[in-house]
């Protein structure tokens, strides 16, 4: 692979590639916060608080829903500019990107559509198209062709934090807000 934004790792017998993603700058968002499992609160772009914390257990979503509560708090949900581009750059930062994948809230159950521009949540918000992978189609058709909708978000790693369906069972890390 030429890509200069994958690179390439060998062992014996095999070859990965993994995505290489640069680490944030110190100075934007005002640098990379610290990964010691509290809430912490920042000033996002568009002047509103964010609360959050990244939670370093593996959870399913409906353990993860349960999970924030018992913190008193809920799955952060992503729905403005300003709090996606927030947690595209947190999850960049060193100690933040040691799992490829994190949950947020955005369930759809009952959903009838595959159509990522019209993906709404049980509580009625649209999540904003341009938050999705650009390979959302690719990864649905080419991995889960003939398989239920899957109703649960992740960003992942592998697609720059963006946005991908999952099914809600797998497990992961997850953000909670309050």
């Amino acid at each position: 692979m030429s890509d200069p934004n994958i690179n390439t790792t060998t062992t014996v017998g095999a070859t990965y590639y993994v995505p290489h993603i640069p680490q944030t700058q110190p100075g934007l968002f005002g640098g990379c916060p610290a990964n010691d499992d509290i809430f912490r609160t920042v000033t996002l772009s568009d002047n509103t608080l964010f609360t959050f914390r990244v939670m370093r257990f593996y959870a399913n979503e409906t353990d993860a829903t349960q999970g924030c509560i018992y913190e008193g708090a809920f799955l952060a949900k992503v729905l403005t500019q300003a709090k996606f581009d927030f947690i595209r750059h947190l999850l960049n930062c060193t100690g933040y990107d040691i799992v490829p994948y994190y949950r947020i809230d955005g369930t759809n159950h009952g959903a009838i559509t595959y159509d990522y521009t019209s993906f709404v949540t049980v509580d009625g918000d649209i999540i904003p198209g341009t938050f999705w992978s650009q390979y959302y189609y690719y990864y649905y058709d080419y991995y889960y062709y003939n398989v239920p909708i899957y109703n649960c978000i992740l960003m992942s790693i592998y697609d720059h934090w963006y946005f991908i369906r999952s099914p809600c069972d797998y497990t992961t890390y997850y953000i909670c807000e309050k």
